[in-house]
């Protein structure tokens, strides 16, 4: 088989060969002896599927066409026809009162579960923090929870003291480092971090006393990214989704390369996590997360 894509940049498919060009594609398939073509559709009318049809149905055998939706929403779920048209069914799990308490008894179960069984190495970072900088050990970050009710989100103090009055001084100095702020609200190499933070920071065990956010009710295992008031500007329209639930210590933006993706990207996952939600795309975030963790990948 090969992929025909003429909507958008490359996106590999199951590793076939992928073409762009029709002609191109034709003559790969006729000197191959490929019979079967895999039709990425997009939005324009010229990779609609009548119009892939007329243009390659000749070449082939058997034709697979893709519509233009996201990977996650094979996750809750299902395909069908209805009248002769193609259709895909989406539950709303969370806007029924049985998946939000099936959700939020979950979420009780885990975080206990979590914060008798890692108590101990909590203390140890608690200790090694205390030891190598001046501050507090436990730092709350105000943070938009769910209906956009304030709270603050505790972690562990990964910073210097009096952090703030610091990035202001390199930022007023550093118009490079000004811009990348301007545009993600984090920095790379992030001059406030310590020593500990930063390996704290790499491993997520810096937001272990959210824990406690979660058995409060203010948070969920599973959620959207919490983010600062300064940020309901940036999500516009879909702050409404986002406010539908608990923001979570774990989700979508953070197992799909956190800090190595766009904010509008992070934007779209936090929206499809809430629209989409099933227990299924939680155990799907849950198995990616260690995974994430123990590699690193885009975390700073």
């Amino acid at each position: 088989a090969a992929v025909l894509n003429e909507s958008g940049p490359p996106v590999g498919v199951a590793g076939l060969p992928e073409f762009h060009d029709r002609n191109a594609g034709l003559e790969f398939a006729r000197e191959r002896k490929i019979h079967t073509a895999v039709a990425l559709l997009g939005g324009q009318e010229e990779s609609s599927l009548p119009e892939v049809t007329r243009k390659y149905g000749h070449a082939f055998t058997g034709m697979i066409f893709a519509p233009p939706i996201s990977p996650w929403c094979k996750l809750g779920s299902g395909v069908g026809v209805l009248d002769g048209w193609h259709t895909i069914r989406v539950s709303q799990g969370l806007t029924r009162l049985a998946p939000r308490v099936l959700k939020r008894c979950g979420d009780l179960l885990i975080a206990v579960a979590m914060f008798l069984t890692l108590a101990p190495m909590m203390a140890l970072i608690a200790v090694a923090i205390k030891l190598t900088s001046s501050g507090p050990v436990f730092f709350g970050h105000p943070r938009i929870g769910k209906h956009g009710a304030p709270f603050r989100a505790w972690k562990f103090r990964t910073m210097v003291k009096n952090a703030g009055a610091h990035l202001a001084e390199r930022l007023a100095a550093d118009p490079e480092l000004l811009a990348e702020w301007r545009c993600n609200h984090k920095l790379r190499k992030d001059p406030r971090v310590t020593k500990i933070g930063a390996l704290l920071r790499k491993t997520s065990a810096d937001e272990l006393p959210q824990l406690w956010n979660v058995i409060r009710g203010e948070m969920s295992i599973v959620g959207p990214r919490p983010i600062i008031a300064e940020e309901v500007g940036r999500y516009g329209e879909f702050f409404h989704d986002y406010a539908r639930v608990r923001p979570g210590i774990t989700g979508l933006w953070q197992v799909s390369g956190r800090n190595a993706i766009t904010y509008q990207e992070r934007v779209q996952m936090d929206t499809h996590y809430v629209n989409h939600w099933s227990l299924w795309l939680d155990l799907y975030v849950l198995s990616r997360t260690l995974r994430a963790v123990f590699s690193g990948h885009g975390a700073f």
